[in-house]
């Protein structure tokens, strides 16, 4: 049986004229590590070292990951936005897994596709 952890990545102050409303609200960055006999998982980053205009508009508070390299099999991004892939460059050597249509938008990241089956089939680790 495997175990899900939710993990606090840090924070960030959306502006009010961003979702409507008439204050900056704080938002939660969320991950979680899945851990499995047959995968250990990584489900979102967190926020890295953004642009100083993207750090002064949503003002993120950034907390460390709780795994490394070692610890997972591969990442999974749920889309590519700053405060999702923030964590990545920490994991050099492993498969990233994202939606195409958010490769397709141009983003520059080092990824797989949930449709390249036959690519990252391989790489996953046997059951331990």
């Amino acid at each position: 049986m495997g175990m899900i952890e939710r993990v606090e990545l840090g924070e960030s102050s959306r502006p009010g004229e961003e979702w409507g409303g008439p204050h900056p609200r704080v938002e939660p960055v969320l991950g979680y590590v899945l851990r499995h006999p047959a995968v250990r998982l990584l489900f979102d980053t967190g926020v890295g070292e953004g642009s100083l205009e993207t750090d002064a508009h949503y003002r993120p508070v950034r907390r460390g990951l709780p795994v490394g390299p070692a610890d997972v099999d591969l990442v999974v991004n749920c889309h590519l936005h700053f405060d999702h892939i923030g964590g990545n460059q920490g994991f050099p050597e492993t498969p990233v897994l994202v939606q195409r249509k958010e490769r397709a938008a141009g983003r520059p990241v080092r990824v797989l596709f949930a449709h390249d089956r036959d690519l990252w089939k391989g790489m996953l680790p046997r059951p331990r």
